[in-house]
């Protein structure tokens, strides 16, 4: 016998749905083929059997499920599943054997309910009726836990979250659970970026603005300060993989993504320019493949709406630094022979994991990425080659 369970098929997701099943029990199956659909919040991907075998799934389709998720046996025969049929029932997170249904999972015949999940019935004791009210056939601790809680809640409305929403919670709460993230900001000064997104298009070329500039700046800073890149592993180990992959926040009104700039360093700004342009289009259809949200080995979070001074965005799990970018702001101050002079700058901040990174590295690597945006090149003939038109 084996098992077929849930990959892990990107960081976002807290949960899957199992959508359709191709094969029905006791189906015969062979190695690579697709059994089932599993969909995302933003792809549909197929679950290939792992070997040959007799299909029997744990889980009708549709469910919701999670990455581990115990979903079906392969058999070697149709002697070796019947021999399985009739042992006693297997929890279906963990596929070990449970014993007798309690009442909860006994009153309705088509519920799965996991081990934790009828602990925590039976202690709360919880009415079995109003499982089926829950509307999924498989029952976890997490759904009782919900159904405790909205037993208390005041009345009102209630707001359900998207799937997309509660992948994003999930990622925070890991982020704030594991993470020992430290914050610091830097000014600006946008001076440099203003004009020289005017002189590309004076001289029609195609204008580049702040984020594909400091996309590049920071993906030019791998090399220098590798730690910036990593993932930690343990307390003595921090992984540094090849290449500066860039993750941008992208939210369209249609839910926040994190869609990743592989080898940024290798790209010029008009292409980071085209893949930035491309997440947006994908993220109001929420089209986005899995491989596009994972790999990033560094992170930027775009807040530069007008006025917005300071954000400090959490560290995905998996990297040890994520930028934030705020608003445009503009000053008066004092110029030469006391003229008054409007200066234009805005904040860039670095949210890091302090067991990783340190704070004095921290300030000198936002100081670097200062000054190559402050120090952008002018509109060269070499500058035409590297930021000009250009096809991805």
């Amino acid at each position: 016998m084996r098992e077929i369970r849930l990959p892990k098929l990107n960081s976002n997701d807290v949960a899957y749905t199992l959508f359709e099943w191709y094969c029905a029990d006791g189906d015969p199956v062979t190695e690579g083929t697709a059994v089932a659909l599993v969909e995302t919040s933003k792809t549909a991907e197929d679950l290939i059997a792992p070997a040959d075998g007799i299909l029997h799934r744990t889980v009708d389709a549709p469910a919701e499920c999670t990455p581990g998720d115990l979903v079906a046996y392969l058999f070697e025969s149709d002697a070796e599943r019947t021999v399985f049929l009739a042992a006693p029932p297997r929890d279906n997170a963990t596929g070990a054997a449970t014993g007798a249904a309690t009442g909860a999972a006994a009153s309705d015949p088509g519920l799965i309910v996991t081990a934790p999940a009828r602990a925590l019935i039976e202690q709360a004791g919880v009415d079995p009726a109003r499982l089926s009210g829950l509307g999924r056939t498989v029952i976890r601790r997490s759904d009782v836990l919900a159904l405790l809680t909205d037993a208390h809640a005041p009345a009102g409305t209630s707001h359900p979250l998207s799937r997309q929403q509660r992948a994003v919670a999930d990622v925070v709460t890991r982020s704030h659970m594991s993470i020992p993230a430290a914050y610091t900001a830097i000014r600006v000064d946008a001076t440099r970026v203003a004009a020289l997104r005017r002189e590309l298009q004076a001289a029609g070329q195609r204008p580049v603005g702040v984020v594909e500039l400091l996309v590049k700046a920071v993906a030019g800073l791998r090399d220098r300060y590798p730690l910036c890149f990593g993932a930690y592993q343990d307390d003595a180990t921090v992984l540094v993989p090849d290449g500066a992959h860039v993750a941008v926040t992208v939210d369209t009104g249609a839910g926040l993504y994190l869609p990743v700039v592989r080898h940024a360093g290798e790209l010029t700004h008009a292409q980071v320019g085209d893949v930035l342009a491309a997440f947006s289009g994908k993220a109001r259809h929420g089209a986005f493949r899995a491989d596009e949200l994972t790999g990033a080995n560094i992170g930027l979070s775009l807040t530069n709406y007008t006025d917005v001074l300071l954000t400090q965005p959490i560290i995905p799990p998996g990297t040890t630094c994520m930028l934030a970018l705020s608003g445009t702001h503009r000053d008066a101050v004092a110029g030469a022979g006391g003229t008054v002079v409007t200066r234009t700058w805005f904040s860039l901040g670095l949210a890091y994991d302090h067991r990783v990174v340190n704070g004095r590295d921290a300030v000198v690597f936002l100081r670097d990425v200062k000054h190559a945006l402050e120090r952008a090149p002018t509109t060269s003939p070499a500058l035409s080659g590297a930021i000009g038109p250009t096809k991805v």
